[in-house]
């Protein structure tokens, strides 16, 4: 890694690599990786974002401020000028902008000592 590359554009690189090398088994099935906060920006999510079969999950720093799609409603019609690109604001420290769930699920983790985790 050279001085003036940052751990997300390494990463996005490495991740290129292995997904376009055709030696290994899983270049064409479906491939799930997860990512701490560092590699949320545009820069990592950019760069595998075109890998279809892909799907990265990652941890969203706590002050993130994230929007929902805009879905205009079927009856009412665009207004001139530019198009809304953002729906509702959803902040993650703000319990009162956080969506209704369509689904809870839980499961338990026990360690190899015996430490339960729900």
């Amino acid at each position: 890694m050279s001085s003036t590359e940052t751990a997300a554009q390494v990463g996005g690189q490495q991740i290129a690599a292995l997904m376009t090398d055709e030696t290994l088994p899983f270049r064409d099935g479906l491939c799930v990786q997860v990512a701490d906060s560092g590699y949320s920006g545009r820069t990592y999510l950019g760069a595998v974002v075109s890998h279809r079969n892909l799907v990265t999950i990652v941890r969203l720093p706590s002050n993130r401020m994230v929007y929902r799609q805009f879905q205009r409603p079927p009856e009412e019609k665009a207004p001139a000028g530019h198009p809304t690109w953002y729906g509702a604001r959803f902040n993650l420290r703000d319990a009162t902008t956080h969506p209704e769930l369509d689904a809870v699920a839980e499961t338990t983790f026990t360690t190899k000592q015996g430490k339960i985790y729900t």
